[in-house]
């Protein structure tokens, strides 16, 4: 591994620990030339599994993609750009824990991760995900007026 401080590429690495709840492991290293010590963690990735498109087009999966689809269904929020990276790399935790990497995933099965996922953080922002993303049609609830009606006529009437 190469020193983040002086660029030598001669660590060691005197510890080392599986993280108890996720597949991701923690590094103390220490740099040989410039004596300084500092951590990483390393994770599985998806870069490497192809995804299969509505189309049947397949390209490799790429986080970058699923950061900026979930940054358009938070964009409301102050820190939009933060969280959208991290909800992503839990997508991606989860759906290395559900599919076999060996297998394309469907976009579909993404997008499904996706919303589920975001729905947990935040109620209106997964509808708005799922609206965009054909997951959902319509937010109606049982007994209250339809929110997708155009005109007053399309309006049910309370007695």
């Amino acid at each position: 591994m190469i020193c983040i401080y002086c660029l030598h590429n001669k660590t060691v690495t005197p510890n080392s620990r599986p993280h108890k709840k996720s597949a991701q492991v923690w590094r103390r290293r220490h740099c040989t030339e410039c004596s300084r010590t500092f951590t990483t963690y390393e994770r599985p990735s998806l870069e490497d599994v192809m995804v299969v498109a509505q189309d049947s087009t397949k390209e490799r999966f790429s986080i970058g993609r699923l950061t900026i689809s979930l940054h358009q269904s938070l964009s409301s929020q102050q820190d939009a750009a933060t969280s959208s990276y991290e909800l992503a790399q839990t997508i991606e935790l989860h759906l290395l824990q559900r599919y076999d990497i060996t297998t394309p995933i469907t976009s579909s099965a993404i997008a499904d991760e996706a919303y589920r996922t975001l729905r947990r953080y935040d109620e209106l922002c997964g509808l708005q995900y799922g609206a965009s993303h054909g997951l959902i049609a319509s937010i109606r609830r049982r007994g209250r007026p339809s929110t997708t009606a155009t005109n007053a006529d399309d309006v049910p009437v309370r007695d």
